[in-house]
C-alpha cells in the first residue's frame, strides 16, 4: 500500500448486545414494566454496591465485601492452578503415550460426561463441606478443559517436527520442551483460558452447594433467600467485572507468550 498503513477499524459490534441489554433494563425499570422486587433498577444496584463496600453487608454476611472478594478470587486461583497443572500433566501423558491413550482416553471421555454438579455428593463425602471440598470441586472443573486441549494440541503436532527433532538427536525431554510444547502452545493456552473460565463458573456453585458463609457465591445465595434482588444483581455484576478483568490479563499474557515463541522461531528457537 505504498508504505501507508491503514488503521484497523474498531470492533464496536461487541458492545451492541451489552448496550442493548442495559437500555432494555433501564426501560423496563423506569416504566415499572416489571415489579422492582424481581428486577431492581440500575440505581438501586449501584446503591447496593456502595452500601456493601462502605457499610458492611447488611445482615447477610459475616465478613466485609472486600474480604469476600478476596476469598472467592483465592478459591478460583487455587482450584485453577491445581486443576491446570494436573490437566496439563494428564493431557501431555495421553498425547505422548499411545499406551496411555488407548488405556485411559475412553474412560476419561466417559467420566467427563457426568455433569460437574453430579460430583458434589461424592466430594462432600470424601472431602467434607469445608474449604477442601470447594477447592476440589473447582479443581475438577479446571482439570477437564486443560487436559482436553493439551491432549489435542500435542496430537496435532505434525510428525515432521518430531522427526526433525530426532534428526538433531534431541533427548525426549528436549524434544518435548523445544519442539512439541511450542507447537502445541496455542491449544494449551486456549485450555488455560477455558480452565480459568470454568473455575469461575464453578466457584458460585461451590460456595452455594458446599455451604459457606463467605464469598461472592454465599452473598448471592443469602441475598436470594432474603429476596434482596439488588444485592443479587450487585454480586453477579462483581463476578462479571472481576472475571472479565482477569480474563483480559490472561489474554494479554497469552499473546505475549505466543509472540515470544514466534520471534524465537516458533519451534523452540534451536
Amino acid at each position: 500500500m505504498s508504505g501507508v498503513e491503514l488503521k484497523k477499524p474498531r470492533d464496536w459490534y461487541g458492545y451492541l448486545l451489552p448496550g442493548g441489554i442495559l437500555l432494555l433494563w433501564l426501560f423496563v425499570t423506569t416504566f415499572h414494566l416489571v415489579a422492582p422486587r424481581l428486577v431492581p433498577s440500575v440505581g438501586s444496584v449501584i446503591s447496593a454496591l456502595f452500601e456493601l463496600a462502605t457499610r458492611g453487608t447488611r445482615e447477610l454476611f459475616e465478613t466485609n465485601l472486600f474480604l469476600a472478594i478476596g476469598l472467592s478470587v483465592s478459591r478460583v486461583f487455587r482450584g485453577f492452578i491445581f486443576g491446570g497443572i494436573l490437566g496439563f500433566g494428564f493431557g501431555s501423558w495421553l498425547g505422548l503415550s499411545r499406551r496411555a491413550e488407548r488405556l485411559l482416553l475412553p474412560l476419561f471421555h466417559a467420566v467427563r460426561q457426568v455433569p460437574f454438579v453430579g460430583w458434589i455428593p461424592l466430594i462432600i463425602i470424601w472431602c467434607g463441606t469445608g474449604e477442601a471440598g470447594r477447592i476440589t470441586f473447582i479443581t475438577l472443573g479446571a482439570f477437564t478443559p486443560m487436559a482436553l486441549n493439551t491432549y489435542a494440541g500435542i496430537t496435532d503436532v505434525p510428525r515432521q517436527y518430531v522427526e526433525l527433532g530426532q534428526v538433531y538427536r534431541l533427548s525426549r525431554l528436549q524434544l518435548f520442551f523445544r519442539v512439541i510444547l511450542p507447537a502445541a502452545l496455542p491449544a494449551v493456552l486456549t485450555g488455560v483460558v477455558l480452565s480459568f473460565n470454568m473455575s469461575w463458573i464453578l466457584l458460585v456453585a461451590a460456595e452455594i452447594m458446599i455451604s459457606t458463609q463467605t464469598g461472592l457465591g454465599a452473598l448471592i445465595s443469602d441475598a436470594r433467600e432474603l429476596f434482596y434482588m439488588d444485592v443479587v444483581f450487585a454480586g453477579v455484576f462483581l463476578i462479571v467485572v472481576i472475571t472479565l478483568t482477569l480474563n483480559h490479563l490472561i489474554e494479554i499474557l497469552q499473546k505475549k507468550l505466543l509472540l515470544r515463541y514466534q520471534k524465537a522461531g516458533t519451534r523452540g528457537g534451536y
